[in-house]
């Protein structure tokens, strides 16, 4: 079907109202259907909460010059604040920035609860990063063509990044195109300007870590442990437990007494820290619930550490603590925290320091070379799906290269073959 002109529309409607088809009152009462419709859809999606305080109305509007980007605004009744929010929107619709509309977006879905405070804190960063720094940031979304996105993702793809880097950009990307789309702000789909982006087979940056910078070698394992134990206070017994679990740093810090079972040795999971609270700020606070599903589940110890976890136990309640790992003054112990502990600890025993995931990545490594318990098992005390993500993630040799040479002589056809009959 041939598309019809702008100005052969206008010629059509003269035609009919001429007629008599269509009336002037008509057109006039769909006019003000659709703005009626307009206002609703404006209000609807305006992400900001509207309330009622001693006889005045409050809300927030976008406000790109302002630390939070946004501004108070109130009126003395409802009617008032809802007709300076369509006013708002209405005389910037044609001057949103891309800005503009990623804030509305994201804290629109923080605003609904689609997402955490860590999720909104994330995506703001992927925004910072690759696009507060171009000229897309502050362009007018309605400016720009597909064509423009096309080529703008595909500079960032070109310019090398990694996999998970994309994965961000590119969710980031979809939710500004598809809020544009379903505020009518752009005419094409966030669907129609990625699929003519051409990811190549080597698109993404790979950067292949060694086994040293990944684990903690054994000799220096004992160092850490030791140096925990014989420095016993709150941080380095979360240290140490973090050594022997495999527990996320999130999961150990977010422990309660009650999450403790000494008879049958267990650990309950079902708490962990995230970096952003239901207002989207930065704070290391806890929520229920472990970082993914099968991260909830119960962690088993070892009988052999029942009576440092005992000590744990005493020190926390003798302290009237809420949390298993506290300072003096009660507050809980943040992961930030841990990691800096390490980091020192290592530092004072000469070994390199490598963050508390990768004491997680050593006792993964650990249980899949001792032969010892089956995989449900190893998924199980890790939080993990399956055991193709323990494999292929966590798993990494645990023999220095000298100790890789000193069995190598130990197999007859490899380490004889330099000697002659």
């Amino acid at each position: 079907m041939q598309n019809i002109s702008s100005d052969e529309s206008h010629a059509v409607f003269e035609e009919l109202i001429k007629n008599g088809t269509i009336t002037e009152e008509w057109l006039r009462e769909k006019a003000d259907e659709m703005k009626r419709e307009k206002n609703k859809k404006i209000l609807k999606s305006h992400p900001y909460t509207i309330y009622e305080s001693n006889g005045i109305w409050y809300t927030h509007l976008p406000d790109p010059g302002k630390p939070e980007k946004r501004r108070k605004v109130k009126r003395k009744s409802k009617d008032a604040l809802e007709k300076a929010i369509i006013d708002f929107y209405v005389s910037h619709e044609n001057c949103l920035t891309v800005a503009n509309v990623f804030d509305l977006w994201n804290d629109d879905r923080l605003k609904y609860g689609y997402i955490a405070g860590s999720t909104h804190l994330r995506d703001k960063k992927f925004f910072k990063q690759y696009l507060m720094p171009t000229p897309m940031a502050s362009r007018q979304i309605d400016s720009v063509s597909r064509e423009e996105w096309t080529a703008w993702t595909q500079a960032q793809l070109d310019n090398g990044i990694t996999a998970k880097q994309w994965s961000g950009l590119r969710g980031v990307i979809k939710g500004i195109l598809h809020y544009a789309e379903d505020h009518h702000y752009i005419p094409y789909s966030a669907e129609d300007m990625l699929q003519r982006v051409r990811i190549h087979k080597n698109a993404f940056k790979k950067r292949k870590k060694s086994d040293s910078e990944e684990i903690y070698y054994s000799e220096d394992l004992q160092k850490l442990r030791d140096y925990c134990l014989k420095n016993w206070d709150a941080y380095t017994s979360c240290i140490w437990l973090i050594s022997i679990s495999g527990l996320r740093v999130g999961e150990a810090t977010s422990l309660t007494p009650d999450d403790i079972d000494l008879t049958a040795m267990t650990i309950n999971v079902h708490r962990t820290e995230t970096r952003g609270d239901e207002t989207g700020q930065t704070l290391a606070t806890v929520r229920d619930g472990a970082k993914t599903d099968a991260g909830t589940r119960e962690v088993s110890l070892p009988s052999s550490s029942r009576e440092r976890l005992a000590q744990i136990l005493w020190n926390c309640k003798n302290n009237n603590w809420q949390f298993l790992f506290c300072r003096m003054n009660g507050d809980r112990i943040k992961t930030r925290a841990i990691r800096r502990k390490l980091s020192i600890i290592c530092s004072n025993l000469g070994i390199e320091y490598k963050p508390p995931h990768k004491l997680r990545k050593t006792v993964a490594s650990i249980l899949i070379e001792s032969n010892a318990i089956d995989d449900r098992t190893i998924t199980q005390q890790l939080g993990h799906t399956d055991i193709s993500t323990t494999h292929d993630f966590y798993h990494r040799s645990r023999l220095k290269a000298k100790e890789r040479s000193e069995i190598l002589d130990g197999i007859a056809e490899i380490g004889a073959s330099q000697k002659t009959s």
